[in-house]
């Protein structure tokens, strides 16, 4: 067990904490422009774009403390978020698995859950339905862990139709492509 003091917020949250804010900003202008029917201007694709990189440079400081050319190379965090981050998805399949819901592909920022809705609005519900009792169920765990920060589960797409493809010149599971149809994104 790894245990990093809470007071004063160090560098490394301070970062994340700062881009996940930005990416929540640029989303929350997003949706406003699609509610005003700017959805399809060159304005809202930038916004989309902005959103997109606060995530991966969010997501990417974990990464980055795992590589010893990084000046705050520290493998015991890598390994610490990896840990929690593995942990959230096993939490997700645990709560699934009784509804019938089945977890086909989980990574460090994404599960894709095969839903069983055969109609395009039956889908949306499901996924409304199973994105409301994974927060719930992850919110409980996480508060009975003593969590700090709140852990946020979204539904951004629902697909029909998705297929893998491993990257080339990769023996890496988790490097992989993806391609699909998603019928509803960001709701």
């Amino acid at each position: 067990i790894v245990r990093y003091k809470r007071e004063p917020l160090g560098l490394i949250p301070k970062v994340v904490i700062h881009l996940m804010g930005l990416r929540e900003q640029y989303r929350a202008l997003g949706h406003k422009l699609e509610a005003e029917g700017k959805g399809d201007t060159p304005y809202r694709r930038m916004i989309k774009k902005q959103e997109t990189v606060a995530k991966f440079l969010a997501c990417s400081v974990n990464g980055v403390l795992a590589y010893p050319g990084f000046r705050l190379y520290d493998p015991e965090v890598f390994e610490c978020v990896t840990s929690v981050t593995r942990t959230i998805i096993w939490k997700i399949i645990e709560v699934l698995q009784p509804y019938g819901w089945r977890v086909i592909y989980g990574d460090t920022d994404s599960v894709f859950v095969k839903l069983k809705a055969t109609t395009r609005s039956a889908a949306i519900e499901e996924a409304r339905e199973v994105e409301r009792l994974v927060q719930n169920h992850i919110q409980q765990w996480s508060d009975s862990i003593g969590a700090r920060d709140k852990v946020e589960i979204k539904c951004e797409y629902v697909f029909d139709a998705i297929i893998w493809k491993k990257k080339a010149k990769s023996d890496d599971p988790a490097k992989k492509r993806y391609g699909a149809h998603y019928i509803v994104k960001d709701w």
